[in-house]
């Protein structure tokens, strides 16, 4: 159903001065939203119902962040996508308000962060490479966006929770390890076409 409606909508957006590539773009960015349409109602619809509304945008915000730039790994599947993402998100939002993060374990998660994205970010998927050229300036943004994030997290309280989840969750998610026991090629970059 969701490749039906990612096709009707592209060829409805489609101009002529698209090329192929920025039609595949097009493509993979209406699918993406059609397949996280879903989950993001249920994640508002029940964290309002918990009372976890605000720790929730903020994930949105901070964990979203740090994804766009580092990539990581994707499920093989939409429902698995759907399944993993809503625990993730359902699972972050409900610690980061019943958990307080003393100011050494923070600074030891920080630190743990930095290395991980220093090594891995970017990490694409066959589906979802990065290409050689995006290397540098991806890395770039993740790893400032990690730096910015210890700052912002400073401040003790929900922040500092919702910071810290936000780059524990993203780590996992960009390590070799969790490539290997999802049975994924990790890290894949995808050499520029000359």
């Amino acid at each position: 159903m969701t490749d039906f409606l990612t096709d009707k909508l592209t060829s409805l957006l489609r101009t002529g001065e698209l090329d192929e590539y920025d039609v595949e773009i097009l493509r993979y960015g209406i699918n993406t939203v059609l397949l996280n349409l879903p989950k993001t109602i249920l994640l508002v619809f029940i964290c309002k119902k918990l009372g976890l509304f605000k720790p929730l945008m903020l994930l949105f915000a901070f964990y979203g962040s740090i994804r766009t730039y580092s990539r990581g790994i994707h499920a093989k599947t939409p429902l698995g996508c759907f399944i993993t993402g809503t625990l993730n998100f359902l699972t972050m939002a409900y610690l980061s308000k019943v958990i307080a993060i003393p100011q050494k374990i923070y600074n030891v998660i920080f630190a743990y962060c930095f290395c991980v994205f220093l090594k891995y970010s970017p990490s694409g998927t066959e589906i979802n490479p990065v290409y050689s050229d995006q290397i540098k300036p991806l890395k770039i943004k993740s790893v400032s966006i990690v730096v910015l994030y210890y700052f912002i997290g400073l401040k003790k309280g929900l922040m500092r929770n919702i910071v810290a989840l936000s780059l524990l969750s993203q780590s996992i998610f960009i390590i070799p390890l969790t490539y290997k026991i999802a049975h994924q090629k990790g890290g894949f970059i995808h050499e520029d076409d000359e």
